[in-house]
Protein backbone atom coordinates (compact mmCIF):
# COMPACT_ATOMS: atom_id res chain seq x y z
CA UNK A 1 0.00 0.00 0.00
CA UNK A 2 2.92 2.52 0.70
CA UNK A 3 4.75 1.73 -2.46
CA UNK A 4 1.40 1.87 -4.92
CA UNK A 5 0.57 4.89 -6.52
CA UNK A 6 -3.09 4.18 -6.01
CA UNK A 7 -4.52 6.41 -3.52
CA UNK A 8 -7.96 4.87 -2.85
CA UNK A 9 -7.60 1.55 -0.74
CA UNK A 10 -11.34 -0.05 -0.60
CA UNK A 11 -11.61 -2.77 1.92
CA UNK A 12 -14.42 -5.33 1.84
CA UNK A 13 -13.73 -7.04 5.11
CA UNK A 14 -14.71 -8.29 8.54
CA UNK A 15 -13.94 -6.55 11.62
CA UNK A 16 -11.58 -8.71 12.81
CA UNK A 17 -9.25 -8.83 9.10
CA UNK A 18 -9.42 -4.58 9.24
CA UNK A 19 -8.31 -4.65 12.79
CA UNK A 20 -5.22 -6.93 11.84
CA UNK A 21 -4.75 -4.55 8.63
CA UNK A 22 -4.69 -1.23 10.31
CA UNK A 23 -2.17 -2.45 12.83
CA UNK A 24 -0.11 -3.06 10.11
CA UNK A 25 -0.86 0.17 8.58
CA UNK A 26 -0.35 2.14 11.76
CA UNK A 27 3.48 0.36 11.93
CA UNK A 28 4.16 1.23 8.76
CA UNK A 29 2.51 5.06 8.87
CA UNK A 30 0.83 4.51 5.93
CA UNK A 31 -1.57 7.81 5.64
CA UNK A 32 -2.77 10.15 2.92
CA UNK A 33 -4.98 7.52 1.46
CA UNK A 34 -8.93 7.97 0.79
CA UNK A 35 -10.63 5.18 2.24
CA UNK A 36 -13.79 2.91 1.37
CA UNK A 37 -15.26 0.83 3.21
CA UNK A 38 -17.79 -2.11 3.75
CA UNK A 39 -20.50 -2.53 5.50
CA UNK A 40 -18.54 -4.99 7.73
CA UNK A 41 -16.70 -2.19 8.96
CA UNK A 42 -17.93 1.65 8.37
CA UNK A 43 -19.40 2.00 11.83
CA UNK A 44 -17.60 -0.23 14.10
CA UNK A 45 -16.89 1.26 17.42
CA UNK A 46 -13.38 -0.70 17.30
CA UNK A 47 -11.71 1.37 14.53
CA UNK A 48 -13.17 4.41 15.43
CA UNK A 49 -10.88 6.02 17.93
CA UNK A 50 -8.50 9.01 18.52
CA UNK A 51 -5.41 6.69 17.64
CA UNK A 52 -6.55 5.54 13.62
CA UNK A 53 -8.22 8.94 12.89
CA UNK A 54 -4.99 9.87 10.67
CA UNK A 55 -5.30 6.71 9.32
CA UNK A 56 -9.20 6.30 8.61
CA UNK A 57 -10.35 9.64 9.10
CA UNK A 58 -12.40 10.57 6.10
CA UNK A 59 -13.34 7.15 5.21
CA UNK A 60 -16.33 6.93 2.77
CA UNK A 61 -18.82 4.21 4.36
CA UNK A 62 -21.12 1.72 2.03
CA UNK A 63 -23.65 1.12 4.63
CA UNK A 64 -26.86 -1.49 3.75
CA UNK A 65 -29.98 1.07 4.28
CA UNK A 66 -31.80 0.51 7.50
CA UNK A 67 -35.63 -0.26 7.72
CA UNK A 68 -38.40 -1.16 9.93
CA UNK A 69 -39.93 -4.61 9.52
CA UNK A 70 -43.48 -4.29 10.38
CA UNK A 71 -44.57 -7.10 13.16
CA UNK A 72 -41.29 -8.69 13.31
CA UNK A 73 -40.59 -8.28 17.22
CA UNK A 74 -43.91 -9.93 18.10
CA UNK A 75 -43.18 -12.80 15.73
CA UNK A 76 -39.87 -12.71 17.77
CA UNK A 77 -40.89 -12.77 21.10
CA UNK A 78 -43.95 -15.54 20.35
CA UNK A 79 -41.13 -17.95 19.60
CA UNK A 80 -40.90 -20.67 21.54
CA UNK A 81 -38.88 -23.82 21.94
CA UNK A 82 -39.91 -27.48 22.23
CA UNK A 83 -39.09 -28.75 25.71
CA UNK A 84 -39.74 -32.23 24.50
CA UNK A 85 -36.83 -32.47 22.23
CA UNK A 86 -33.35 -32.91 22.75
CA UNK A 87 -31.16 -30.41 21.05
CA UNK A 88 -30.56 -33.09 18.12
CA UNK A 89 -34.27 -32.59 16.83
CA UNK A 90 -35.25 -30.00 14.36
CA UNK A 91 -35.90 -27.36 17.12
CA UNK A 92 -32.49 -27.37 18.35
CA UNK A 93 -31.17 -23.83 17.40
CA UNK A 94 -34.35 -22.13 19.42
CA UNK A 95 -33.29 -24.52 22.42
CA UNK A 96 -30.08 -23.87 22.48
CA UNK A 97 -30.63 -20.18 22.32
CA UNK A 98 -33.44 -20.66 24.96
CA UNK A 99 -31.10 -22.67 26.56
CA UNK A 100 -28.46 -19.94 26.51
CA UNK A 101 -30.54 -16.82 27.17
CA UNK A 102 -31.85 -18.35 30.53
CA UNK A 103 -29.18 -20.42 31.93
CA UNK A 104 -30.90 -23.59 31.92
CA UNK A 105 -31.37 -26.57 30.28
CA UNK A 106 -34.29 -28.84 28.38
CA UNK A 107 -32.86 -32.19 29.86
CA UNK A 108 -31.00 -33.15 33.18
CA UNK A 109 -26.98 -32.98 32.65
CA UNK A 110 -25.93 -37.11 31.49
CA UNK A 111 -24.12 -39.08 34.33
CA UNK A 112 -21.12 -38.10 35.86
CA UNK A 113 -21.39 -34.20 34.33
CA UNK A 114 -18.79 -32.13 36.12
CA UNK A 115 -20.34 -28.77 35.36
CA UNK A 116 -23.56 -27.58 37.60
CA UNK A 117 -26.84 -28.96 36.98
CA UNK A 118 -28.32 -25.43 36.54
CA UNK A 119 -32.68 -25.61 36.63
CA UNK A 120 -34.31 -27.24 33.69
CA UNK A 121 -35.91 -24.96 31.26
CA UNK A 122 -39.78 -25.29 30.97
CA UNK A 123 -39.94 -23.21 27.92
CA UNK A 124 -42.55 -21.05 29.48
CA UNK A 125 -39.70 -17.96 30.53
CA UNK A 126 -40.41 -14.90 29.24
CA UNK A 127 -38.21 -13.88 26.79
CA UNK A 128 -39.34 -10.17 26.64
CA UNK A 129 -37.81 -9.98 30.14
CA UNK A 130 -34.23 -10.36 29.38
CA UNK A 131 -31.45 -8.38 27.33
CA UNK A 132 -30.41 -10.18 24.25
CA UNK A 133 -29.42 -8.96 20.77
CA UNK A 134 -31.83 -11.63 19.54
CA UNK A 135 -34.68 -8.59 20.27
CA UNK A 136 -32.87 -5.54 19.25
CA UNK A 137 -35.01 -4.60 16.00
CA UNK A 138 -33.46 -0.71 16.30
CA UNK A 139 -30.71 -1.61 13.53
CA UNK A 140 -32.17 -4.06 11.20
CA UNK A 141 -29.81 -3.73 7.81
CA UNK A 142 -28.75 -7.49 6.23
CA UNK A 143 -32.59 -8.29 7.08
CA UNK A 144 -34.59 -5.77 6.13
CA UNK A 145 -32.65 -6.50 2.72
CA UNK A 146 -33.93 -9.83 2.68
CA UNK A 147 -37.69 -8.68 3.73
CA UNK A 148 -37.95 -6.45 0.50
CA UNK A 149 -36.12 -9.50 -1.27
CA UNK A 150 -38.93 -12.02 -0.21
CA UNK A 151 -41.93 -8.82 -0.84
CA UNK A 152 -40.21 -7.83 -3.93
CA UNK A 153 -40.08 -11.70 -5.58
CA UNK A 154 -43.75 -12.01 -3.92
CA UNK A 155 -44.93 -9.27 -6.36
CA UNK A 156 -42.78 -10.28 -9.60
CA UNK A 157 -44.83 -14.01 -8.28
CA UNK A 158 -48.10 -12.28 -8.04
CA UNK A 159 -47.74 -10.06 -11.46
CA UNK A 160 -46.99 -13.51 -12.83
CA UNK A 161 -50.65 -15.13 -11.80
CA UNK A 162 -52.24 -12.27 -12.70
CA UNK A 163 -50.56 -12.08 -16.45
CA UNK A 164 -53.43 -12.49 -19.00
CA UNK A 165 -53.47 -14.19 -22.43
CA UNK A 166 -51.84 -12.43 -25.07
CA UNK A 167 -51.12 -10.10 -23.03
CA UNK A 168 -47.94 -11.50 -21.05
CA UNK A 169 -44.26 -10.03 -21.35
CA UNK A 170 -42.81 -13.00 -23.22
CA UNK A 171 -42.40 -14.05 -26.96
CA UNK A 172 -45.58 -14.03 -29.05
CA UNK A 173 -47.25 -11.96 -25.67
CA UNK A 174 -47.70 -15.33 -24.01
CA UNK A 175 -47.92 -15.65 -20.15
CA UNK A 176 -44.88 -18.41 -18.41
CA UNK A 177 -47.11 -21.29 -16.90
CA UNK A 178 -47.36 -21.06 -13.32
CA UNK A 179 -46.22 -24.92 -12.94
CA UNK A 180 -43.73 -24.93 -15.47
CA UNK A 181 -41.48 -21.33 -14.42
CA UNK A 182 -38.55 -21.09 -15.78
CA UNK A 183 -35.72 -18.73 -13.60
CA UNK A 184 -35.08 -16.37 -16.27
CA UNK A 185 -39.16 -15.63 -16.78
CA UNK A 186 -39.22 -15.18 -12.74
CA UNK A 187 -36.30 -12.96 -12.86
CA UNK A 188 -37.16 -10.61 -15.98
CA UNK A 189 -40.71 -10.55 -13.74
CA UNK A 190 -38.83 -9.51 -10.86
CA UNK A 191 -36.94 -6.38 -13.18
CA UNK A 192 -40.53 -5.59 -13.69
CA UNK A 193 -42.33 -6.27 -10.33
CA UNK A 194 -43.92 -3.37 -9.13
CA UNK A 195 -42.15 -3.21 -5.91
CA UNK A 196 -39.43 -1.32 -6.90
CA UNK A 197 -41.91 1.40 -8.51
Amino acid sequence: MRKSTARVVIAFANNFLMINLMKEVVRQNVTGLQGIASESWTSAAVLQTPHLMPYLGGTLGIAIRRGEIPGFRDFLLQIRPDPHHNNTDGNSMVNQFWEHTFQCRFAPPPAGWVEPAGELCTGQEVIDNVETDFLDDSDLRPEYNVYKAVYALAYALDDMLQCEPERGPFSNNTCAHVQRLEPWQVRYQFTLSSAFT
